[in-house]
């Protein structure tokens, strides 16, 4: 069900009559409700139109009877049938005409649209003949069609002049040749700027001899016809053929104003306005009246109603009040609370119908008007009041009374959907359609899918099948009550209507959307399918209704929209690079490409890719890596429609910035330079945006450079700052001569080297001369810092020992050391120490000790400085009191008794002999005993020494010895016999005191025996 339909109604009347079924709705009345309570033609207000409204072309077609209604015939016209035709010769301006009302709904492109078929003729198919047709509106003549003279086949001499900025698709034609007349169908569009909403349209026969037909007339209108009945909205009393009237459904704000009048007195009164027409009720008629309403008639002569004299209205189906049974108009009383007895409405289009009763309070029927008499074109005003007149013509006892009525357009939304209750096949909201909740016998085998009633409309497009005799009428009057309609707590229907679930919500140019129902089978789409899914490929509302053995559900709808299409622009990224290639953020470029909202990017590197929407798509747009290049972006809206852009991607290269120092450590609080390679542009850390700064902190100093296109990536380098490390020298500063002195250095830190004036290297440096020694540290960071000491040595001591002249002996027992060359410092001191034997008799602190003994003598000089220096040296001192190494030898230490020897002493300087005279070294002797004699030596040193020998005196041998013999075999016995110390020496060789030879032994030899002493 389309809940969103907003109607444009356009009606321009030509000729019309209750005997074309094509205007049968000006014969169909009004009517009243269950409640006898007035209705009108629920017609929308004709200031709210909506081209929203689909629109189609109208084309109402004119009968020309007779003097037909509204038509004006001049003689020479004759309106025999449907045709208007025009045959006389030599005739001068003779006009067909009528007024037109609402051409300014009419205006199409700033053009209003006449159609109709001309006909032409030449009766003698004379060459002579000529006739000229002009068409004229508001007194204007926009075209004329002129039949020429000639009759030649090959040559067109029916021909169209258009005047006045009129256009046409008239086609120029030939009637040579040809009997009766030659048709064309065609539209003149006339310009609708000056034509006033009120004007005539003439169609005027000039001077001529040939023959002119015209039929169907009609100007191309736009309507609304919501439910599709065929019968426009303006027309239609049932908008949505739910079988309740529209006025039932949306009682408008109903404005009345009584009237009654009678004998002939013309009465006036103020009517109200109203958006959708007016309505006269007539309780009481005798016999004519007329109504002159804001100056124009109702009619266009007095409406006559008697039957005995000049009677000019009859019911539609012939029959006459005061015939047939019929009552005369005065014997029917009508009342509010059935029905009037005449009823005569003015539609908003300014149309007029009349309706009458044959009986008192009893249905209105179709009136219409004969014997000459029409209908005029009556205009309601919808914004100022109304001035009616009513006359009667008739003498004597006359009388008209009733009440006049009209609403003004409301709007009726029950159930809140949007959709007022005259256009809401569900007004309640409950689920079940209004037709089966109406107060009739409408069943849901007989009704619609979408929940209208199915089958035909009457001429007011109300459903026949409610309407007086329709099979499910109650009443015998048109359409049926509310019911339950507008009670959403009561439910007349058994089936639930089904659900619908769509692909998407939304649909865009060359896709589709897949509808599907909850119930499998039963199902009836609006677009005529009844599977349970269909696929449509436009947006609208789509309607289902579930149908099954039993019952009809509600239709359930569900809206497809069009999806949105974004709007995009082609457009470009820059990004300032480093190298050829560079990192794009896409993403940055979406307000650039499209401002359209709830859009979605994505991004390709090839167009059909991006046209077909896969997934060759980059994976990180926010991210991607690229050189120069075109990328393709497709922008999505939620509903999926899409646009494709450029991006094209460029790099600019960005500013290098180098920075040099000219330090990269701040030594000494002395400041570092830093120098950007780059001479404009810069932006340091500082602030300072000069080629050079000078920064006296340590820290990371960065430096941006922009050439007004890039902005470089910062460059940085760092600065250290030395804490001074307090360097320090300790160590003695005075040393003595030939010594020498540690230095040390000592700073704070880790990483320090140390160089030392003299080349000596690490924290110590041993000295070994006086001067100023410095020392410079090296930190880890490549910081210098000095510190310097002068180092001093002592005056210079030299001890100086003369060697000794002396020696002690034992003639000279002290000496005297000399050290009085020595050289030293006031103040100094003397010590002699004495080692190797030797003894230090005296004078052991001055330079002369005496010394008695042989030995190593050192004096140690120490001076008077606090340093103490002490120099020393050493002298030996020889000592020689060893006594002579005096000897002893003899010639002889054993002598015999009476023989001499001769003693010398050696190893001496001189002797003194004990007990023998004289004092040489040799003395001889003949002791004749044992003798032991002692010398006193005396060496050079003086010193003396004794020595004894002793001579021993053997006293004289005596032997035994004496011959013997020897018997052969035996042995012989020599003894050479026994003395003190006594040794044998036998020349056998024998040893012995006594030998035992054999006689063999004693054979040609001699025995020999020396016998010794030991001593």
């Amino acid at each position: 069900m389309n809940k969103k339909i907003a109607c444009y109604f356009l009606i321009i009347l030509f000729c019309l009559s209750y005997k074309s079924s094509a205007q049968t709705y000006q014969d169909t009345p009004n009517i009243i409700n269950k409640s006898g309570a007035l209705k009108l033609n629920n017609l929308r207000n004709l200031r709210n139109l909506n081209t929203q409204c689909p629109s189609h072309n109208i084309i109402i077609n004119g009968t020309f009877t007779d003097n037909a209604n509204n038509w004006i015939l001049q003689p020479g016209w004759d309106a025999p049938g449907s045709q208007a035709l025009f045959s006389e010769n030599y005739a001068t301006n003779k006009d067909i005409s009528q007024s037109l009302n609402n051409l300014d709904l009419a205006n199409t492109n700033n053009f209003i649209p006449l159609t109709l078929t001309l006909g032409t003729q030449d009766g003698n198919q004379s060459a002579g003949s000529t006739a000229k047709l002009q068409i004229l509106l508001n007194n204007t003549v926009y075209a004329t069609i002129d039949n020429g003279t000639q009759r030649n086949p090959a040559i067109n001499n029916v021909k169209i002049t258009l005047s006045n900025g009129a256009t046409s698709n008239f086609i120029p034609f030939t009637t040579a040749n040809i009997n009766g007349f030659t048709k064309q169908t065609f539209t003149v569009y006339i310009p609708s700027s000056t034509i006033p909403n009120t004007s005539t349209l003439i169609f005027r026969a000039t001077t001529g001899i040939d023959d002119w037909l015209l039929e169907d007339i009609s100007i191309l209108a736009f309507t609304c016809d919501h439910d599709g009945d065929g019968v426009p909205d303006y027309i239609d009393l049932d908008n949505d053929n739910d079988g309740i009237l529209d006025t039932d459904e949306c009682p408008n704000i109903f404005e009345n104003v009584d009237f009654s009048t009678s004998n002939n007195v013309p009465y006036t009164f103020t009517a109200p306005p109203t958006d959708l027409g007016f309505i006269f009720d007539v309780y009481q008629l005798d016999n004519s009246f007329n109504l002159i309403i804001n100056g124009n008639s109702l009619a266009n002569q007095e409406i006559q109603f008697e039957n005995f004299l000049i009677n000019n209205i009859r019911f539609a189906d012939g029959s006459r009040y005061g015939q047939n049974g019929i009552p005369d108009i005065w014997n029917i009383i009508g009342s509010s609370a059935t029905n009037p007895a005449v009823r005569i409405i003015i539609n908003p289009n300014g149309s007029i119908n009349m309706y009458g009763s044959k009986t008192s309070g009893g249905p209105l029927l179709p009136l219409e008007l004969f014997n000459g008499a029409f209908f005029n074109n009556i205009i309601w005003n919808s914004q100022s009041n109304n001035i009616v007149k009513i006359t009667q013509l008739v003498q004597g006892m006359t009388y008209i009374s009733g009440t006049g009525g009209g609403y003004k357009s409301g709007f009726c939304d029950l159930d809140g959907d949007g959709i007022s209750n005259q256009f809401d096949l569900d007004s309640d909201g409950d689920g079940c359609f209004d037709s089966i909740e109406g107060d009739e016998n409408v069943t849901l085998s007989q009704i619609n899918a979408n929940g209208s009633i199915a089958g035909p409309v009457d001429s007011q497009g109300v459903p026949i099948l409610v309407n007086a005799g329709g099979a499910a009428d109650i009443g015998g009057d048109q359409g049926q009550g509310i019911g339950s309609s507008q009670d959403a707590t009561i439910n007349t229907c058994s089936c639930d209507p089904p659900t619908i679930t769509s692909s998407s919500s939304t649909i865009c140019i060359g896709q589709t959307v897949t509808l599907t129902s909850s119930q499998a089978t039963g199902n009836t789409w609006s677009t005529g399918e009844t599977t349970q899914s269909i696929v449509v490929t436009t947006p609208g509302t789509y309607t289902v209704t579930h149908s099954d053995s039993v019952c009809t559900s509600a239709p359930a709808s569900i809206t497809i929209v069009q999806g949105l299409v974004p709007t995009v622009q082609n457009t470009g990224l820059s990004v300032c690079s480093d190298s050829a290639t560079a990192t794009f953020d896409l993403s940055s470029a979406q307000a650039d490409i499209s401002v359209t909202p709830g859009v979605s990017f994505t991004y390709y590197t090839n167009q059909a890719d991006a046209i077909a929407g896969n997934t060759n798509n980059i994976a990180n747009p926010s991210a991607y890596t690229s050189a120069n290049t075109t990328l393709y972006v497709r922008v999505a809206s939620a509903q999926g429609c899409f646009n494709v852009a450029e991006l094209q991607l460029n790099i600019n290269p960005n500013p290098v910035p180098v920075i040099t120092a000219s330090a990269n450590v701040i030594c000494n609080d002395n400041p570092v330079t830093l120098t950007s390679n780059l001479p404009t542009g810069n932006v340091w850390s500082t602030g300072e945006t000069t080629q050079t700064i000078t920064v006296s902190n340590e820290g990371t100093y960065t430096l941006t450079n922009n050439n007004g296109t890039c902005i470089s990536t910062p460059a940085s380098i760092a600065i250290l700052k030395q804490i001074d490390p307090n360097l320090q020298i300790a160590g003695n500063l005075l040393f003595c001569e030939g010594d020498s002195t540690i230095l040390t250095a000592t700073a704070n830190g880790t990483g320090n080297t140390f160089l030392w004036s003299n080349g000596t290297t690490g924290p110590t440096n041993t000295v070994t001369a006086p001067g100023i020694y410095s020392v410079t540290l090296t930190t880890a960071l490549g910081c210098q810092y000095q510190q310097s000491v002068t180092v001093a040595m002592d005056p210079i001591i030299i001890v100086n020992i003369l060697p000794p002249s002396q020696t002690i002996t034992c003639l000279v027992t002290e000496i005297t050391l000399d050290a009085t060359a020595s050289v030293y410092q006031p103040g100094a001191t003397f010590l002699w120490t004495a080692t190797a034997g030797g003894n230090i008799v005296s004078g052991g602190n001055t330079l002369n000790p005496v010394v008695n003994a042989g030995g190593t003598y050192t004096l140690t000089i120490t001076s008077a400085t606090p340093s103490g220096c002490v120099k020393q040296s050493s002298v030996t001192v020889i000592q020689n009191t060893t006594p002579p190494p005096v000897s002893l030898t003899a010639t002889s230490l054993i002598i015999c008794k009476g023989e001499s020897t001769t003693i010398t002493a050696a190893g001496a300087v001189s002797y003194t002999w004990n007990g023998l005279p004289g004092n040489a070294n040799i003395q001889t002797v003949s002791p004749i005993v044992t003798t032991t004699y002692t010398v006193t030596g005396v060496g050079a040193n003086g010193c003396v020494a004794q020595k004894s020998i002793t001579i021993t005196v053997v006293p004289e041998i005596v032997s035994s010895l004496a011959d013997i013999e020897i018997c052969k075999g035996n042995k012989g016995s020599l003894d050479a016999g026994a003395g003190p110390n006594y040794t044998y020496s036998w020349n056998t060789g024998e040893t012995t005191q006594i030998i035992n030879p054999t006689l063999e032994d004693f054979r040609g030899k001699f025995f020999t025996l020396i016998v010794r002493a030991s001593s």
